[in-house]
């Protein structure tokens, strides 16, 4: 560990009480004050101690602790400063100089200089750690209503179809539209070798589903002129402005993109921060409209062969946005190939982070083991960028569970269990009648289910939440047709709950609103409804929808100034 390592330590093992003595006194300086008697006298010593016996326990050469000095016992509580207790590198007005991960060192020159670098880093972290933990002063939760929906296309296009009650979920009334959208898509091409290897039909129907969901929104949504002076990739204009008064930490960036078949766990998945940065036109934008008004406006899209992601947001919302970023993981043949992985993105909403995951896990009612292992990767592989760090280390990302709230959602492929045949599974589903023991059809075959079963025994999803299953299997239908294909010329499948919703609260999913006085015991996540849309028959499945109230976190500007204020004038210190 290096000095600048040393003061970080030195800094949390300090008692806060000192650190706030000392921003007051720092801030009287600042002004062209003394400070005054009533300043803890006790706080020099105290700091040079807690540096002598932190560099001395860092293996730092007593000899170089003293410049001056070449006693090896401790010093007296009356003799050394401040500058003689630190190393030169630290006392300087200006930060290390940094080589290879290392800080560069200057040979031993440790002759006593202003420590204005080293008091100002103690100044700004001590704040930021009061700031967090005061934050219940400036923050309140508001509720973002989100709409998630996932869809196996089977390779079919959007065109001549219509979305709209899927997207509305069964509530046609333009008032019960959703502040947010995430829809997801599998096999938006077919999986043969040409789509896995080359991108350019996945591009056109990404962006073709893209437009389509984005007209839909347009048009059911209550008419409202909004006016902006930016524009998105995908052609929905955005807010580029920004007031640098401002305290919520949105950026307003946008994101789109799309990858190749490998996969991997990247391509095009860097955030862009700087709010009035001009996109650049990629072949996978180009075909988007030109949209200057509208209700909604595109957040952010991402595809891996057949794997898509979109999110829209109402434009009113548009400037909470920020931070997005997108991702793939290919996890199919080898491993890394993407006939199977996922698509995900993430943004920030306020103060709150949320992740959503397109997914398309291995097919086969035998081959469980495969899917838990093809969950498993995408954790691992999907790393999003730390904006907040330095972006030269290669260790600082953020994963999928880092997340405020995450929504997994897409083709899961689990199954009915092996050992229940497909005849006795269509039996209960036509039936679909009470049992001898008062159970549901549906009941027994959501027992036989391979994710819940998984689930209950701790081997994949073990930290996210499903609604019930009161719906019919979704798969496997004949297209065109509301038939479940149990056509004998065929090769019939056992029906299944292959597309699926499911959701993940970082502080618990069952934690609830602790901060607003008036909407204390709320829970931070609700789901609404969990339903599947029948009305969209160009599919052998159908789709899936759910849609949930977030409370999110956003920042009460004038008491975070506040806090802010009190806390630069020391006057919040125990």
């Amino acid at each position: 560990m290096g000095p600048l390592g040393i003061w970080k330590q030195g800094m949390k093992l300090t008692n806060d009480c000192v650190w706030g003595q000392l921003v007051r006194v720092l801030n009287l300086k600042s002004a062209g004050k003394s400070p005054s008697k009533s300043s803890n006298p006790k706080l020099k010593t105290l700091l040079e101690l807690t540096f002598y016996r932190l560099l001395v326990h860092q293996g730092v050469p007593k000899k170089n602790i003293h410049p001056t000095d070449t006693r090896t016992t401790a010093p007296k509580a009356t003799t050394p400063t401040m500058s003689s207790m630190l190393p030169a590198q630290i006392n300087q007005t200006k930060p290390p100089m940094f080589h290879d991960g290392e800080e560069k060192l200057p040979p031993n020159n440790y002759e006593k200089a202003n420590n204005s670098f080293v008091l100002s880093y103690a100044r700004d972290e001590w704040i930021q750690r009061k700031l967090i933990e005061r934050e219940s002063e400036y923050l309140e939760f508001r509720n973002l209503k989100i709409f998630c929906g996932t869809f196996n296309a089977n390779g079919k296009s959007p065109t001549s179809i219509d979305i709209s009650k899927w997207l509305c979920g069964g509530e046609p009334d333009p008032s019960a539209m959703k502040d947010c959208y995430v829809c997801s898509f599998q096999e938006i091409v077919d999986l043969n070798a040409a789509n896995v290897i080359a991108e350019g039909h996945s591009a056109k129907r990404t962006t073709q589903w893209a437009n389509m969901i984005l007209q839909t929104l347009n048009q059911l949504a209550p008419i409202k002129i909004h006016e902006s002076g930016g524009r998105n990739d995908f052609g929905g204009s955005f807010d580029s402005t920004s007031n640098k008064d401002d305290w919520s930490n949105g950026n307003g960036s946008r994101e789109s993109g799309g990858s190749g078949g490998s996969g991997g766990s990247g391509g095009s998945g860097e955030t862009n921060n700087n709010r009035n940065s001009n996109h650049s036109k990629s072949s996978e934008t180009e075909e988007h409209p030109q949209h200057e008004t509208g209700a909604y406006r595109l957040i952010a899209s991402k595809y891996l062969v057949g794997i898509a992601i979109v999110a829209f947001i109402k434009a009113e919302h548009v400037n909470n946005v920020g931070d997005v970023q997108v991702q793939t993981a290919g996890v199919g043949i080898g491993g890394f190939v993407g006939n199977k992985g996922a698509a995900a993105l993430r943004f920030t909403y306020g103060n709150s982070s949320i992740c959503a995951v397109s997914s398309h896990l291995s097919a086969h009612r035998g081959a469980v083991g495969s899917r838990n292992s093809d969950y498993n990767n995408i954790l691992n592989k999907v790393q999003f960028k730390d904006r907040h760090t330095d972006g030269n280390n290669s260790s600082s990302s953020i994963s999928i569970l880092d997340h405020d709230y995450v929504f997994w959602l897409g083709d899961l492929n689990y199954r009915i269990q092996v050992d229940i045949s497909t005849e006795e599974c269509y039996r209960r589903i036509r039936s679909n009648k009470k049992t001898e023991k008062g159970q549901n059809d549906l009941v027994w075959l959501r027992s036989q289910d391979q994710l819940n079963i998984e689930r209950a025994h701790g081997r994949v999803f073990e930290l996210f939440e499903e609604g019930v299953l009161n719906f019919l299997p979704t798969y496997k239908y004949i297209p065109g047709e509301d038939v479940y294909d149990d056509r004998p010329e065929k090769k019939m499948r056992a029906p299944a709950w292959c597309d699926r919703v499911l959701w993940y609260c970082r502080m618990g999913n069952n934690s609830v609103n602790t901060m607003n006085s008036g909407g204390s015991g709320t829970k931070l996540i609700k789901q609404i409804k969990y339903q599947r849309e029948n009305s969209i028959k160009i599919s052998d499945h159908k789709p899936v929808y759910g849609t949930f109230d977030v409370q999110v976190k956003m920042i009460v500007k004038q008491e975070q100034k506040r806090v802010y204020n009190e806390l630069m004038r020391g006057e919040w210190v125990i």
